[in-house]
């Protein structure tokens, strides 16, 4: 009997995986699909009573995770349809994994779970994608409470969701009927996204009907896939073409393509192109414009800035396949943007206040960055302050004084500070091995988990990746021998300072940090002003969610602005708040490492501290500094100790890095270095 069982088995998944491969086959290069009419079903989890003939649409775009082109371990498949009368769209994923993994102490990220999105809006400004993640044990839906949307609460609610999970060996199928907001029409077009996520032991692997993405990335144009409500009769043709760069010394294929409706409908897709530029997609018959879906690109290192008023129409006709030929994105100079020299010893008066302004919207604008705030302190006193742009370029509300931003890493050497607070009071010694304290669970049993010491930590030097994503930690080196930027070193420090005190580590930065130095506006979690005021992040453009975590990472998660941070800067410059010895500690050279993979020489070298990155020069003396990226905040600090003079500039946007070598500039145009 067990064998028939296993026979039968067999069958199935074979049976099975023959359909997604043949839903591979039929499969264009882009995520569009069109959806038939149906009748009702019940919602079981058993697709028996869905239609034959719907098309089964391949899941297969690896996210993250290991790779899948040599086991047959996850293999997805979808199905969709839609009823007029009922006004809602019917979903069928079936999921074949080898081991379905659930956990007692369930989150989306600890078991298999699965995210379902819908963006009912669809605009091409980028409106909220609502995202359902499902498990066995699990659910939970986007916050509407922390979106660029405003209208969030609209299209978020259980009560337009009904599904059910279904598991029988390795097959595991969901099945959801969605109720829509709107009529549905033929012709009505609407974004929808899968994620399928497998936790196979201490590996995970993700993937989706939707682009690779970062955080924040469900905001951007086809960040998810479209779907078209189409019938029997419904026009389709098909448009083909290849995307090249006008300056052939740019070697990377561009990503992505805009196509749009030339008719009033403002109907739109954006058409992922292979490795080659090529695409080919079914569009509704009828006249498109073809134009460039991203306006700024980062390439090895390189900025470059897309002509976005170019545009060709074209026509798709009806069981025809048109082919556009080549569309080339033209490439626009960077702006020529001059600033007054001048000896800057007090407050910087109008005018150059007002040039300073016109310099940073300029470059802004060139490197599609949304907002940014920049600061300028000399001896005791801010002398320049500024504040430009929006902070959410989907409302367009504007950057002020208030506005705060993720510094991201800039956080470190504000832990680093706690640190030494905690040393002088004699609860941590900086060179006592921290397992004495706590042991660390990803490298217990490692014969260098006995040696990791504070100060390892603090100056980069555990022999630990960044981050683990909570799997067991290979060391790069032995602690203490070598250099390895590592936020994970930084979180293990903080468990091991809640255990020794008995508190939290938000408690610790208040008592050790923030009353010590009086300091105004540093969150590391969540409050109401804190929230109100936040910038969104923005991946080109495109703006994500304000999110806070529920545990602050001393390593990445303060939020604060260049003018509440330079008071901070004001208290390291006059050494207050520690004792000489400490201040000694944490600005003496522990380390070294080189920035760049060119040969190693005295100007790619950078000298480490504890919590902080070291530079000196004959004119400018010793200078602190730090950066931060969390990915759609990017932030740089510097403090001129020699000279009493620092700065901070902040933006909401991954392309902010280009932005920062003009700060400097206007320190050096205004005499305070050289």
């Amino acid at each position: 009997m067990l064998n028939r069982r296993l026979f039968f088995l067999l069958i199935i998944l074979i049976g099975h995986q023959r359909l997604i491969a043949q839903s591979n086959k039929e499969a264009l290069n882009n995520f569009i699909v069109y959806a038939q009419t149906m009748d009702k079903v019940e919602i079981d989890g058993d697709l028996s009573d869905w239609p034959k003939e719907l098309k089964r649409y391949p899941i297969e775009n690896k996210i993250w995770g290991a790779d899948l082109s040599a086991q047959n371990d996850l293999k997805s498949n979808f199905r969709i349809g839609y009823s007029l009368e009922e006004n809602v769209i019917y979903v069928a994923v079936e999921i074949i994994d080898d081991d379905h993994i659930e956990n007692a102490a369930p989150e989306w990220n600890n078991q298999d779970s699965y995210i379902f999105y819908i963006d009912e809006q669809y605009k091409i400004e980028g409106s909220v994608n609502a995202s359902y993640t499902l498990a066995s044990n699990f659910k939970n839906s986007t916050n509407i409470h922390n979106n660029w949307d405003p209208e969030v609460s609209k299209y978020v609610s259980w009560q337009k969701m009904d599904y059910k999970i279904k598991t029988k060996g390795t097959l595991q199928t969901i099945e959801i009927k969605y109720q829509l907001n709107e009529p549905i029409n033929t012709g009505r077009i609407i974004g929808l996204g899968h994620l399928i996520f497998d936790k196979d032991n201490n590996e995970h692997t993700a993937l989706g009907w939707i682009g690779k993405g970062a955080k924040g990335s469900s905001a951007q144009i086809g960040s998810i896939g479209a779907v078209v409500f189409s019938n029997n009769d419904f026009s389709k043709g098909i448009l083909k073409g290849q995307v090249v760069w006008e300056d052939s010394s740019i070697k990377s294929a561009p990503e992505d393509i805009l196509v749009t409706s030339a008719q009033k409908n403002q109907h739109w897709f954006h058409v992922r192109l292979d490795k080659e530029g090529k695409f080919s997609t079914e569009l509704p018959v009828g006249d498109w414009i073809v134009q460039p879906a991203k306006i700024s690109y980062n390439i090895a290192g390189k900025y470059y800035k897309v002509n976005a008023k170019k545009q060709q129409k074209i026509n798709v006709r009806q069981n025809s396949e048109t082919d556009y030929g080549i569309f080339t994105l033209e490439t626009i100079k960077k702006p020529s943007v001059s600033l007054s020299e001048k000896v800057a010893n007090e407050k910087l008066d109008p005018e150059t206040q007002k040039q300073i302004e016109n310099m940073m919207n300029a470059y802004m604008e060139y490197y599609n960055i949304p907002g940014a705030s920049f600061a300028i302190w000399k001896e005791e006193e801010i002398i320049y302050k500024g504040s430009y742009g929006i902070r959410n370029n989907y409302t367009k509300e504007k950057i002020n004084q208030n506005t705060l931003f993720e510094v991201a890493s800039i956080t470190k050497p504000t832990f680093s500070f706690v640190v030494m607070r905690l040393v002088e009071k004699g609860i941590i010694d900086l060179d006592e091995p921290l397992y004495q304290y706590l042991e660390f669970d990803l490298i217990k049993g490692h014969p260098y988990a006995k040696l990791i010491t504070a100060r390892h930590v603090l100056s980069h030097q555990t022999g630990f990746p960044n981050w683990s994503n909570g799997e067991k930690i290979e060391f790069k080196f032995e602690p203490g021998n070598g250099y390895s930027y590592s936020g994970e070193g930084f979180e293990y420090l903080k468990r091991v300072l809640v255990k020794l005190t008995g508190k939290s580590i938000n408690q610790i930065f208040q008592e050790e940090l923030i009353e010590p130095l009086n300091l105004k506006h540093f969150y590391y979690l969540e409050t109401p002003y804190a929230l109100e005021n936040k910038s969104n992040g923005h991946y080109y453009g495109y703006p994500g969610l304000i999110d806070f975590r529920k545990e602050p990472r001393v390593a990445s998660s303060l939020v604060t602005n260049p003018e509440a941070f330079l008071e901070f800067a004001n208290a390291i410059h006059n050494r207050k708040g520690l004792s000489a010895k400490s201040y000694e500690e944490l600005f003496q050279m522990q380390n070294t490492h080189y920035k760049s993979n060119n040969q190693k020489s005295s100007e790619t070298q950078e000298h480490v501290g504890l919590g902080w990155f070291i530079d000196s020069s004959a004119s400018n003396g010793k200078i602190f500094k730090h950066s931060g990226s969390n990915g759609d905040f990017l932030s740089l600090f510097k403090l001129y100790d020699d000279l009493g003079v620092a700065f901070m500039i902040t933006c909401n946007s991954n392309t902010g890095w280009n932005l920062f070598s003009h700060a400097e500039e206007v320190l050096t145009k205004l005499k305070l270095i050289d």
